[in-house]
């Protein structure tokens, strides 16, 4: 995946890409830690790993975002 994404994106601009479409990057992640397969959900649970543990990422970004998380991440236990 790694990769993938370096084939896509240069890495001077890979924050500043993930900062502006940060919204829409974890909607897309949790819908499919959400879903039936196990794939998906495994990759969804490493990319929202990364996007929260992710450089410069402040509360104010996450605390909207948090409960549900928390929640979610409970039930894939």
């Amino acid at each position: 995946m790694k990769q993938l994404w370096s084939a896509l994106i240069s890495a001077d601009q890979e924050t500043k890409v993930i900062n502006q479409r940060w919204s829409e990057i974890y909607e897309e992640c949790f819908k499919a830690v959400k879903g039936d397969q196990w794939r998906n959900k495994q990759a969804a649970c490493l990319c929202l790993s990364d996007l929260v543990l992710g450089p410069n990422r402040t509360w104010k970004e996450l605390q909207s975002h948090y409960r549900e998380i928390f929640l979610t991440s409970l039930g894939l236990l």
